[in-house]
């Protein structure tokens, strides 16, 4: 039996596994409990969205776009602005 084979061997032997990832159990650990944290992040407002899918009306929707027009709208200026300031000063 090699010492890459993964396999438990017909002989009785031991299965060779690594174990831990290269970057450490932790650092594995701390990605995947922020993937979770961002996962209910995001899947909260989606649900509470969709929720309140039938109490909210066309009206409203029309306010949410402009807002988020809005908020476009200032990022891009922003972005600018910081560009050019960059740029030039």
């Amino acid at each position: 039996m090699s010492a890459h084979d993964n396999t438990i061997g017909r002989r009785g032997g031991a299965a060779h596994f690594p174990v831990a990832p290269k970057g450490g159990f932790s650092e594995t650990a701390g990605r995947l409990m922020k993937g979770i944290l961002v996962g209910i992040i995001i899947a909260g407002p989606v649900g509470g969205a969709s929720m309140l899918r039938l109490s909210i009306g066309r009206r409203h929707l029309v306010w949410i776009n402009r807002g988020s027009g809005g908020i476009l709208l200032l990022s891009g200026a922003a972005l600018l602005g910081s560009l050019l300031t960059h740029h030039f000063l």
